[in-house]
């Protein structure tokens, strides 16, 4: 039980910290402005790999293939 409540604590402060970390990036790019700018690219850039998605679960079964995932 104590094992469990040490791994969702961490889980907890992961989080804060993850939070804090985009905050501080959102005001560098807030005090920078979104130009053209290698700081700019960057943040889209790990945007997208982010939110894109890898695979998805066929029949209990994760799939990366896009031809199989057409077909369905």
């Amino acid at each position: 039980m104590r094992h469990m409540n040490l791994l969702s604590e961490v889980k907890l402060l992961l989080h804060k910290e993850s939070a804090i970390l985009n905050q501080k990036t959102r005001l560098k790019w807030i005090e920078q402005g979104d130009t053209n700018s290698k700081y700019f690219h960057s943040r889209i850039r790990w945007r997208r790999v982010k939110n894109e998605i890898k695979g998805v679960e066929l029949n209990r079964t994760w799939c990366e293939d896009l031809m199989k995932i057409k077909r369905r």
